[in-house]
C-alpha cells in the first residue's frame, strides 16, 4: 500500500489496515525470534507502514475536527 492509497481512505478502513498491519508485525517478531522469517526486512517495512498509517489517521481526524 503506497502514501497515496492511505491518503484516499477513511477512518474505518485505515483503522481495520492498522490492526491488520500490526498482527503482521507481531506474527514476523514471532517467526524472527523462531528463526522461521525468510526476510528479515519484512519487520523494518511493517513498522514503517504502521507508522504512515498511524500519520493518515492523525491527519484525517485533525482534518476532521479542523471542518467542525
Amino acid at each position: 500500500m503506497t502514501k497515496k492509497d492511505l491518503t484516499k481512505m477513511d477512518l474505518e478502513k485505515l483503522t481495520q489496515e492498522l490492526v491488520q498491519t500490526e498482527a503482521d508485525l507481531k506474527q514476523a517478531r514471532l517467526s524472527k525470534i523462531n528463526n522461521e522469517l525468510a526476510n528479515p526486512q519484512r519487520i523494518k517495512f511493517l513498522k514503517k507502514q504502521v507508522a504512515r498509517i498511524k500519520t493518515a489517521i492523525n491527519a484525517l481526524m485533525l482534518k476532521e475536527s479542523e471542518e467542525e
